[in-house]
C-alpha cells in the first residue's frame, strides 16, 4: 500500500535541543518485488521451484500463519521445496532477499 511520500515531521514535547540524523533507502516498489520470483508449478504436486536473484531465505506459512518451513537458501537463484510431506491446501511463500527486501507468493499444493 502506496502512503505517500512524507514532506514533514514534528517531534512534540521535546525539552532540549536535539540534532536528528535521517537515512533514507530507496526500494523497489511492490510490483517490482512482485516479478522477481518466478514460481512454479502452481498448482504443486511434490516440489515448488523459486528462481529469483540474490534470495536469501524462504519461509513458507500454511493458512493459520504458522510455519511449515524455514529455508536458507544464502543468494541461491534457484532453490526446490519438496511438497511431499504437506498438506493439500494453499501455502504463503514468504522470500527475503539478500538486500532486505520481502516479498510473499502463494501456492497451492495438490496431491
Amino acid at each position: 500500500e502506496d502512503l505517500g511520500a512524507i514532506e514533514s515531521y514534528t517531534f512534540e514535547n521535546v525539552t532540549e535541543n536535539h540534532e536528528i540524523s535521517v537515512t533514507f533507502e530507496v526500494k523497489p516498489a511492490i510490483s517490482e518485488l512482485e516479478n522477481r520470483f518466478n514460481v512454479y508449478p502452481n498448482p504443486a504436486n511434490d516440489k515448488v521451484i523459486i528462481q529469483g536473484d540474490n534470495i536469501e531465505s524462504i519461509i513458507i506459512y500454511n493458512v493459520l500463519g504458522q510455519v511449515i518451513d524455514n529455508i536458507k537458501v544464502a543468494g541461491s537463484t534457484t532453490n526446490k521445496i519438496n511438497t511431499v510431506s504437506y498438506e493439500n491446501g494453499v501455502y504463503l511463500l514468504r522470500i527475503s532477499t539478500i538486500d532486505g527486501s520481502v516479498t510473499t507468493k502463494r501456492v497451492m499444493v495438490t496431491h
